[in-house]
């Protein structure tokens, strides 16, 4: 007689349908990883940039490294913040050109004839930073310097321009934001000081007495007529931040001391010191027995007249001038209209 053994059932587990998630889905997780940090002012120093802060790569690696879908969905949102380091830089950035929203431009970018007019290709740009130090150029023949143009035209969707360490008259610039730019809502026209390089620039070492082109006291108020003149066309533009110093003449004349012994100006200058060291210097001839507390309220009193003439002419809100007492003569002096 024969037994029968019976096969237990094998279990077959219920199908499971893979979850798709949309491209939305992910496109708001990418917005989330790759959100930037917003630009704010955290001191009265002139900034390195002005544009967004992009998260550590090491945040958003994973994602990037996912798929080749993820990747392109990141890489859109990586590039909207770039920062050039060389000539070179600008063909990698040219490919995502219609992506980038914001440019740091470090001093160099634009030492090619062809990188002069690149920015013109990002469509889509509005903020730019940019070091403009290499706006001279030394010949290796005869020793001389000449002006050398970084900026010859930008992108009409421009709305922050940050230009910093500049040697060239801040006309060119407000030039060609009027011709290219007139939609223009904050400039920042920062200038190559005897205080912001360290060692001194070598522009200052040959031309020690040019200080003029941004320290005055005498004729602001006519420097400020000219400057609203400028502005005027651009009705848009409601923050100024200039790299001009009011100060008197007995600040100029320690400033000059400096700048011919080729030297950084220490952060606390003994103006009696300055004078004795002066001796042999030729053409200065300036008194120096101004209190620093006068010195202080004449700057203050010329700024105010200047920034009311600005605003006569101008739309302006917020105007900044370099404060001569400020700490290492680095700080800003900020007027906001109430």
């Amino acid at each position: 007689m024969g037994y029968s053994i019976s096969q237990p059932k094998q279990y077959t587990p219920p199908t499971v349908k893979p979850v798709v998630f949309s491209i939305e889905i992910f496109e708001l997780v990418a917005d989330y990883l790759f959100e930037v940090s917003p630009f704010i002012l955290q001191s009265n120093k002139e900034p390195e940039m002005i544009c967004c802060r992009k998260p550590p790569w090491e945040e958003v690696s994973g994602f990037m490294n996912a798929s080749s879908a993820l990747h392109s969905i990141g890489m859109v949102r990586w590039v909207s913040v770039l920062s050039i380091h060389t000539p070179q830089d600008w063909h990698t950035a040219l490919r995502y050109r219609d992506s980038v929203r914001e440019l740091n431009c470090l001093d160099g970018c634009f030492n090619t004839t062809e990188s002069g007019t690149v920015l013109a290709h990002f469509r889509r740009l509005y903020t730019i930073s940019i070091d403009s130090h290499s706006d001279i150029q030394r010949s290796a023949d005869t020793g001389r310097f000449s002006y050398y143009t970084l900026l010859t035209t930008l992108p009409s969707s421009v709305l922050r321009l940050h230009v910093k360490n500049a040697h060239s008259p801040a006309i060119n610039i407000i030039n060609v934001v009027k011709r290219y730019a007139p939609n223009l809502e904050e400039l920042w026209l920062g200038r190559c000081t005897m205080f912001n390089r360290s060692p001194a620039c070598g522009f200052w070492s040959a031309f020690p007495l040019e200080h003029n082109s941004y320290i005055a006291l005498e004729g602001t108020d006519d420097y400020a007529h000219s400057l609203a003149q400028e502005l005027q066309p651009l009705q848009r533009l409601t923050t100024l931040y200039t790299g001009i110093y009011m100060a008197p003449s007995d600040i100029v004349l320690a400033h000059r001391v400096f700048h011919t012994r080729q030297s950084i100006a220490p952060q606390e200058i003994n103006w009696e010191h300055a004078v004795v060291m002066q001796e042999g210097i030729q053409g200065i001839q300036a008194e120096v027995n101004t209190s620093i507390d006068i010195s202080s309220l004449d700057r203050i009193h010329a700024e105010k007249r200047a920034n009311g003439i600005l605003r006569e002419k101008t739309n302006l809100k917020t105007i900044s001038w370099m404060n001569w007492f400020s700490d290492s003569h680095l700080g800003l002096t900020e007027e906001n209209e109430k």
